[in-house]
């Protein structure tokens, strides 16, 4: 199925479609909470998809959300303080919407493919250098760093795996929705 390629400000859909997006946002962030495999999570694909759709001055809420609900996971769930790594964290996810902006009017699905592996990689280097640099787990070394990586590996292929499981959902959905809604405007 080819994906639309128009400007998201230009033609999506008005009205409801921003709601769409903040749900869409929620949606994703509440799954973090629900049981899943590690890494395993629509975060990035969300952050890919409203980056490639959603309009420049919305951006905000669905790193905002993240962000909020880093807090509440460490809170309630892990029951840790954030960490300084936590930053790296924000910045790998916040380059996720950067990649999806590179994507607008440029949806294809090889390229969609190829962006959403890119975000996946660049989160595992990001993160598990954050991680390996807080000193809390790893000793700041070569050495520490190549075992955070080789620890980290088996998140990474679940982010992979999870970001374009839920990328093709997310893309894929919206392609067949405007489309039926070209559809539906063009017998009205």
């Amino acid at each position: 199925m080819d994906v639309p390629t128009s400007s998201p400000t230009a033609s999506a859909p008005s009205g409801g479609a921003s709601y769409g997006f903040f749900a869409l946002a929620l949606g994703a962030i509440a799954m973090r909470f629900a049981p899943h495999w590690p890494n395993f999570t629509p975060v990035g694909a969300m952050l890919l998809f409203c980056g490639a759709w959603m309009t420049a001055k919305r951006l905000w809420f669905p790193l905002a959300a993240i962000v909020a609900s880093d807090f509440v996971l460490n809170a309630l769930v892990y029951h840790a303080a954030p960490g300084g790594d936590q930053y790296f964290t924000w910045a790998a996810w916040g380059l996720f919407l950067v990649l999806g902006l590179s994507l607008r009017n440029r949806v294809r699905p090889g390229r969609v493919a190829l962006t959403t592996v890119a975000g996946s990689v660049a989160f595992f280097l990001i993160s598990n250098f954050g991680v390996w640099l807080s000193g809390l787990l790893y000793a700041r070394t070569l050495a520490g760093l190549e075992a955070c990586y080789l620890a980290g590996l088996p998140f990474a292929a679940n982010e992979v795996m999870g970001d374009l499981f839920f990328v093709a959902v997310f893309f894929t959905a919206y392609a067949w929705a405007r489309q039926r809604h070209a559809a539906t405007q063009a017998t009205a």
